[in-house]
């Protein structure tokens, strides 16, 4: 309407009583020589303000089920790549680009609802795995690219905090993956610190720091894994400084000893 809201459009399927709700099926045309009809979803556009929002999501359940799922796929394919999933915000001019926000829905009963993220298997002779990109947004000419921040969420009264695990799988044929922690090259400045550290408590020992390599178990010429610690090269100046130490006692303790042995 030129002075009123547009007229609506509504599509539904019937109710039942006995057996389950009618469907609402949408598809695109099938291209016996060409491509598939395609099916688009597209909120209208605010020509002067908001475009509208489009919202997919399923009924709330009754009081003996739970609610449908959302499925989200693209369909299997027999002479190329499946179809991608595609989720993105668009750009912006004069604001910040829209947020994507992924989250599971808090419950009442049992463990917490599971977020889980994997790529793709292949079964192809000397090909790799799928990978997982995580990557922060660039800043400006002046500003800092984007944090990342990997963290659990804090205990309840009478619980701890959720572990973090960062390990690579087992190779039956060959070395495991490595891990690698790293920070980049600077121009202009320092190079990125990089802090391993454990946080304090009130109730017994202080949480360890442990730096162990691996053991070989192979049956001749097999020596366990070596741990290096390296300062960095002054390239015009001095190299860095290593230093070892035990902090400073309390009021009643004694400082803790530095000991440098061999094993038997």
């Amino acid at each position: 309407g030129t002075s009123g809201v547009g007229g609506l459009v509504s599509m539904w399927a019937g109710k039942s009583t006995t057996l389950a709700g009618g469907l609402v099926s949408i598809s695109g045309g099938v291209g016996t020589a060409n491509t598939g009809g395609a099916v688009s979803i597209s909120s209208g556009e605010g020509t002067a303000t908001s475009s509208g929002v489009v919202t997919i999501r399923s009924a709330n359940s009754g009081t003996a089920g739970v609610s449908g799922k959302l499925v989200f796929s693209s369909g299997t394919s027999n002479g190329g790549n499946s179809g991608a999933i595609v989720m993105g915000t668009g750009a912006a001019t004069g604001g910040r680009g829209g947020l994507v926000g992924l989250s599971v829905g808090s419950g009442t009963s049992g463990v917490g609802g599971m977020l889980y993220l994997r790529s793709g298997d292949t079964s192809a002779t000397g090909k790799n795995g799928g990978e997982i990109s995580m990557m922060t947004g660039s800043g400006s000419a002046t500003g800092q690219s984007g944090a990342l921040t990997m963290k659990t969420a804090n205990g309840g009264a009478s619980g701890t905090s959720g572990a973090i695990t960062m390990s690579t799988g087992t190779s039956p044929a060959g070395a495991s993956g490595s891990i690698t922690i790293k920070s980049d090259a600077a121009t202009g400045g320092a190079g990125g610190a990089i802090a391993l550290s454990v946080g304090a408590g009130d109730t017994g020992a202080g949480g360890a720091v442990t730096i162990a390599a691996g053991v070989s178990q192979a049956t001749s010429a097999g020596t366990g894994g070596s741990v290096t610690i390296q300062t960095g090269e002054g390239t015009a100046t001095s190299s860095g400084v290593i230093t070892i130490r035990s902090t400073n006692s309390g009021t009643s303790g004694v400082s803790g000893m530095l000991v440098f042995s061999s094993g038997t």
